[in-house]
């Protein structure tokens, strides 16, 4: 203490001489470029002018910065946008500030915002400096600590009396540590915001005309400054200037101190395995046996005992940081960004993976083909003649077709005798959507209400998965986070379950960790072991249909991990081709179709469902046909007809083997749900109603809750007039699509049969609104195409900077300012840019063609528009860009000049001196000069000050000897690296002139263009390519950096908000570009699935669930962990028997992420009539 007391008090001389002798540097009045008026005005800190130019750049900074502040933009998170919204902050303060620093002054009397910008600069300098010296001086303490012991005395009382015996016997393993330095941004960031506050605050409670800081109420002071000045005031006037850097100092301080906090109680670990080390304390390697059993019982930590953890404070909060992280999710994926470089690429992947690699290879082909090597005997044929039993005939073709019919029709659900099974499509996008859809699909039931009334959905038996299950691209990163994830989250794999297992033989169910006895049904001989043990098995299965993203590798990944697995969270998949017929109960079939590419099945596929078709339905038989793309809507859309029609195969099969048994189509890939009935062409007399439908746009019908049959409603028709409905139902978690921008009326078929929309979610309202709330939204969603626009944007203008005497021949054409006159002048200035670029600019040209074609290939392809149409919007969409980019560069380059002919920038005339280190005029010359005048003593005294010898200290004292050196030693360190960055090293004037970009612009201007129009040459109209490329490289290259910058932030937003504006017309307007416009906002809501229910008397209800909104934040739900791990025995329920077989569940449920009915109709079963 007597060492301390010693050391200390030179230290506290040390700053008292810095502090005392500032006070013969004399603080007067201004002197520089804006010289105050010295009235009591200009002790205001925010004028009018000053707020109206605040609020401009508050407006600037949220545009540039919405995709990251907007709080339904997921992709927020991510290390990339987060990046970007750095880097564009950062940019966006530089151009702001310096625009504003350079402007307001000349309107405005008052300078307080120059002198606080003079103190931003060498305060986050010395801010940095002393951040990283002390982070330096805390990991060196906390080294000292931890190898001589002390620390762990501390930790340990009663080891305190064994510190020479401990420190004999084990040595301190020391796990790894972040370097005290990182994250060096996060560091320069907190200097930065730290400097920028107290700058702020300077500039608030300065008052010029006392020279000191305002505490008195009288004098304008509030109570921000009256609280923070009036204990450090020296005088009743006020606080002197030099008590900001006590301020400064005490918050340096405390952030070291919080440094020290963290270090201490080991935030600062950088793996794994020191994770371990924060729950649990130091680790101990022992070198040699203990005397004492208690040291070996206290440092054995091998057991994952928690009780222990929770003895003391610090350990009590790293376990709870660690249960903090299991109970949230945990690496999951936003929606994927269509329109980025990173979508681009997979589309690059795919085209060569189609067209190079994969030819005209089918996998489909390649199925039946294995099948029929590992068949050891032929099957028979099937005659009708001689086998009437359908079972044996459904056993012969289950033999014949391995992996493709599956037979549920003696199950039956124990709630209503009825049957249940679910249908979704297109689920692999966002974590957020995806999870729920497939959460609530595990649930043993869900509640759903509509119109007031509340019924219950159980769990389907099987659940009919409808292609896209992960985009963009199949691969193995994208199918196991976004499709196999979401599912064993929301309903959990047996415990045996490997990811890297591969699927031998799918006829054996491997349930091991699930008591057996309640995943199969006994037989009758009591063995629940069979050669196929599906039919046994109790829980759900999935069926599942690839779509086109599936198809984009030639179906490898979907066959390793769909056809290759057994378990999709806790459904098992036991189909072993792409394609498969179910039987179901009461007469009902289900056929899933693949169509791989070519929007049509294959023949391999036609031979088996004819086959199926004519051996195994009878003739009241009725069929739902399943595949990915609902060509009827999609061949309409794009106008396919005769040869160029879909489904060829498909129809062939319908019009011949399934002649009036198709009931009902299911299809996705359209991320939204809609079904279309068939029109009738009879008269009114002879209608009757096919089927009961309720829907939101049909409020008149009869509510479904009412135990009512179909029966009344039903005719009995002939077999060409059981015409199937169409249902779109793709939600499963991808983007939604607008149901707006498809016709209600199509025709389907070679027939052209027509069919009307009865049902849509969203509805065209609401898909309306969202197609416009792109014009406005594009610009947050989509702004990983800021680098195209911007890249394209400044090689439109490269070869036309600089545009000299364009504010002269503005001011000779409007010499009254008027804006009729400014529209007329801009119009013929962009006019005559654009007769330029074609006649004289090439590498401008290069840029105009690129964009042309580029707004070419992304006209609209839709039969509906015509081709003037078309057109109009093209060349539209073209001249908008090339408007928006010469406009932005006619802008900056009249304010160039306008800043130098009024006065506003004091141009330097001596031109050869290097642009970074002259600061005669403009704002780097007037920030230096306040920074001479204010603040410039209090350094100079530090820097200059020579450390008189401190008092002798004994060197027994050892450890306390060991820190104060090291305090007193770094202190002499930053003193002489202060002295050698502010003397030796121009940084601040550096500094202070990069920062200065409009005084760049203005003079680089002004000197390029000296250049270019010397003897009296004319150079707006062109440029001599002689005189250019003599122009020195240092007066260029800064001049189109500041340029640069400029433009991006004014051409980057209009480029987007042209972009949204031609997306949000095409799609409202001309009914075009739905994908497009719609994966461009990636909204992860309005989600929809279908429950289908096949009653006891044969028809079938369809019960369409949507959601409206879908969760953002997940909890880990607390009854899954007791309803999955407090069991009596050691095997586990399976997960589709628990009553919480989801892990996750919302954080802040809402009513409207509630389930409800959005569509209900009921089908009755196909009859033929009797003559």
């Amino acid at each position: 203490i007597e060492m301390a007391s010693s050391f200390v008090p030179s230290l506290g001389a040390v700053f008292q001489g810095i502090v005392e002798n500032s006070s013969e540097y004399p603080i007067h009045q201004h002197n520089g470029l804006f010289p105050p008026t010295g009235s009591p005005t200009s002790d205001k800190f925010l004028s009018s002018l000053t707020v109206a130019m605040l609020i401009l750049f508050f407006v600037m900074l949220r545009f540039s910065a919405g995709p990251f502040l907007h709080p339904s933009c997921g992709a927020r998170i991510a290390a990339s946008s987060y990046f970007y919204f750095n880097l564009c902050c950062s940019l966006l303060l530089w151009v702001a500030s310096s625009t504003i620093l350079t402007i307001i002054p000349h309107f405005s009397s008052h300078n307080n915002g120059m002198i606080a910008a003079a103190l931003f600069f060498p305060m986050t300098f010395s801010s940095i400096a002393v951040l990283l010296f002390g982070r330096f001086a805390v990991r060196t303490f906390f080294y000292i600590l931890v190898h001589s012991g002390f620390y762990l005395s501390k930790e340990k009382n009663y080891l305190s009396g064994a510190n020479d015996r401990r420190r004999g016997m084990f040595k301190v393993k020391m796990p790894k540590m972040i370097a005290f330095q990182r994250p060096f941004r996060k560091l320069a960031k907190l200097a930065a915001i730290v400097s920028a506050g107290i700058s702020l605050l300077h500039a608030h409670c300065w008052c010029q005309t006392l020279s000191v800081f305002k505490i008195k109420r009288e004098d304008g002071a509030g109570a921000i400054c009256r609280a923070t000045f009036s204990l450090l005031a020296s005088s009743s006037e006020g606080a002197e200037e030099k008590t900001i850097w006590f301020l400064w100092g005490t918050v340096m301080t405390v952030m070291i101190l919080a440094f020290l906090h963290d270090e201490l109680n080991g935030h600062h670990f950088g793996s794994e395995e020191s994770f371990a080390f924060q729950l649990k304390g130091f680790k101990l390697v022992q070198k040699g046996p203990p005397d004492d059993s208690k040291i070996d019982d206290y440092l054995d930590y091998s057991s994952d005992d928690t009780e222990s953890i929770t003895e003391e404070p610090r350990q009590r909060f790293f376990s709870l940081r660690a249960r903090n992280l299991d109970d949230v999710p945990q690496d999951t994926l936003p929606m994927v960004p269509w329109l980025s470089l990173f979508a681009a690429h997979s589309v690059i992947d795919m085209f060569l993976a189609l067209k190079v690699f994969m030819g005209r290879v089918d996998a489909r082909l390649m199925q039946p083909a294995l099948e029929e090597r590992n068949q050891l005997k032929p099957i028979p044929k099937i005659d009708k003649t001689k086998i009437n039993d359908p079972a044996e005939i459904f056993t012969i073709l289950q033999k014949k077709y391995p992996g493709c019919m599956y037979d549920y029709s003696s199950r039956k659900s124990a709630i209503d005798g009825g049957f249940w099974f679910d249908w979704m499509a297109d689920c692999g996008d966002g974590f957020n959507s995806s999870y729920q859809v497939a959460r609530l699909l595990a649930q043993q039931d869900i509640t759903v209400e509509h119109n007031g009334v509340k019924k219950k959905l159980p769990r389907g038996d099987f659940l009919v998965l409808g292609g896209d299950l992960a985009y963009p691209e199949p691969n193995e990163r994208s199918y196991e986070k976004r499709f196999f994830r979401t599912f064993e989250d929301a309903m959990a794999p047996p415990p045996s379950f490997r990811k890297s297992k591969i699927a031998t033989n799918k006829l054996e169910i491997c349930v091991k960790g699930w008591d057996k006895n309640k995943c199969f049904e006994e037989k009758e001989s009591g063995d629940v072991s069979a050669v196929d043990m599906h039919p046994q098995y109790k829980g759900p299965s999935t069926f599942i249909v690839p779509g086109n993203h599936d198809w984009y590798d030639g179906l490898v990944t979907f066959t390793r991990f769909v056809l290759c697995r057994d378990f999709l969270g806790g459904w098992l998949m036991p189909q072993q081709r792409s394609y498969f017929a179910i039987k179901l109960v009461e007469g009902w079939w289900l056929f899933g179709l693949d169509c791989g590419l070519s929007s049509d099945i294959d023949i391999e596929q036609f031979k088996f469902f004819a086959d199926v078709s004519e051996n195994a339905l009878r003739e009241s038989d009725s069929v739902i046909i399943v595949n990915h793309e609902p060509h009827w809507v999609t061949d309409d859309d794009w106008g396919k007809d005769g040869d160029q029609r879909s489904e060829r195969n498909i129809s062939e099969l319908m019009e011949t083997y399934l002649r009036g048994k198709v009931r009902a189509r299911f299809a996705g890939d359209l991320h939204h749900y809609t079904r279309h009935v068939p029109i009738k062409t009879v008269s009114k007399s002879k209608q009757r109603k096919r089927s009961r439908s309720l829907s939101p746009d049909r409020t008149s019908r009869k509510d479904w809750n009412q135990d009512e049959s179909c029966r009344s409603e039903r005719i009995e028709p002939f077999k060409e007039d059981n015409k199937p409905e169409l249902i779109v139902s793709g939600g499963g978690g991808a983007f939604l699509h607008g149901t707006n921008g498809f016709a209600k009326d199509i025709k389907v078929g070679p027939k052209h049969l027509k069919y009307t929309r009865v049902a849509a979610y969203p509805n065209e309202n609401v898909s309306t609104y969202l197609g416009w709330f792109i014009m406005y939204n594009f610009r947050w969603r989509g702004w990983r195409c800021d680098f195209l626009f911007a890249s394209l944007y400044l090689g439109i203008v490269s070869s036309l900077i600089p545009l000299c005497g364009i504010y002269d021949d503005y001011e000779e054409f409007n010499p009254e300012n008027e804006f009729w006159w400014l529209c007329v002048w801009l119009i013929k200035t962009v006019g005559t840019l654009c007769i330029r670029v074609f006649t004289s600019e090439r590498f401008s040209l290069f840029c105009v063609l690129s964009f042309f074609f580029l707004t070419l290939a992304l006209q609209s392809q839709e039969a509906r528009v015509k081709p003037a149409q078309r057109f109009s919007l093209v060349f539209c969409h073209f001249f908008g860009h090339i408007f928006a980019a010469l406009t932005c560069l006619v802008f900056i380059q009249c304010a160039a000049e306008w800043l130098v002919k009024d006065n506003i920038i004091i141009l330097s005339s001596d031109t050869e001196k290097h642009p970074f280190t002259r600061s005669e005029g403009g704002l780097a010359g007037s920030l230096y000069d306040e920074y001479k005048e204010h603040f410039y003593p209090i350094l100079k005294n530090f820097i200059s000050w020579d450390p008189s010898p401190s008092p002798p200290v004994s060197l027994d004292a050892g450890f306390m000897t060991s820190v104060l050196m090291v305090i007193k030693s770094g202190i002499e360190i930053g003193r002489a690296s202060l002295e050698f960055l502010f003397s030796h090293v121009p940084l601040l004037k550096t500094t202070l002139n990069i920062f200065d970009l409009p005084t760049v612009i203005a003079q680089n201007h002004q000197d390029m263009c000296s250049h270019l129009c010397a003897n009296s040459v004319e150079c707006f109209s062109s440029h001599d390519p002689m005189q250019f490329q003599s122009i020195k490289r240092e007066l260029f290259v800064p001049y189109a950096a500041a340029f640069t910058l400029y433009f991006i932030f004014l051409a980057v937003p209009m480029a987007g908000s042209i972009f949204g504006t031609w997306l949000a017309v095409t799609l409202n307007i001309f009914k075009s570009h739905c994908d497009l416009a719609f994966s461009s906002l990636q909204i992860q809501h309005y989600k929809n699935f279908v429950k289908l229910h096949i009653k006891d008397d044969g028809e079938l209800e369809i019960f369409a669930v949507g959601l409206r909104k879908v969760p953002t934040k997940w909890v880990k739900d607390h009854q899954y962990d007791r309803d999955s791990k407090n069991k009596k025995s050691a095997l586990l329920d399976p997960s589709w028997s628990l009553n919480y077989p989801s892990k996750w569940i919302p954080k802040n449920p809402a009513k409207n992420q509630d389930p409800v009915i959005i569509d209900y109709t009921c089908i009755p079963k196909r009859r033929i009539k009797q003559y």
